[in-house]
């Protein structure tokens, strides 16, 4: 086994922790940087109730977590991205930290959760592939592993008919900036 494979080892056998180390310090700080506490916990609760509900989806369709046979998850969350389970968990940090008003931690945790998720996701799929072998390679192959593929035409449908929320920025930036 490689330094990197057992790297990625111990990044999926404590996962958890290493995800919350970072929370713990947005917590414990004294004071956030945003005018309106309340807009601070709204925002960051919305975050952290669609990572919760994305996490509970993912139980749905992940037959292990229901301590049936293991499956291949293919379906529902696991068939818009391979990895539901960890951009919930990245929602609920995010939740947390923005909950916290010191958004200037909000670029570490990104980087904190790309990376810890990057190192569990890369011990997974080695263990995916001994596993389910061609199944896994196929799903890999069709399903992006972080962020959804938009369908066709996406973007120039998005842009027409968004274009005019672009005014409202200055306005939302104050609101939660409270400036």
């Amino acid at each position: 086994m490689s330094q990197l494979e057992r790297f990625d080892k111990f990044c999926f056998e404590y996962r958890n922790v290493l995800a919350a180390a970072p929370l713990l310090v947005a917590l414990v700080l004294e004071r956030g940087m945003w005018g309106r506490p309340a807009a601070a916990w709204a925002i960051g609760g919305v975050l952290a109730v669609a990572g919760v509900k994305l996490r509970a989806l993912c139980v749905c369709y992940n037959k292990y977590a229901q301590r049936e046979k293991k499956s291949l998850a293919t379906g529902g969350p696991y068939g818009v991205v391979r990895n539901p389970l960890y951009v919930g968990n990245a929602l609920v940090i995010f939740g947390a930290t923005v909950a916290s008003q010191h958004l200037w931690m909000l670029p570490i945790m990104a980087l904190w959760c790309a990376g810890v998720y990057s190192r569990v996701a890369a011990h997974e799929e080695r263990r995916l592939v001994a596993r389910y072998h061609d199944d896994y390679l196929a799903y890999r192959d069709a399903v992006p592993a972080w962020f959804p593929r938009p369908p066709e035409g996406f973007f120039p449908s998005l842009v027409r008919q968004s274009a005019s929320l672009v005014l409202l920025v200055p306005f939302l930036l104050k609101l939660l900036l409270g400036r």
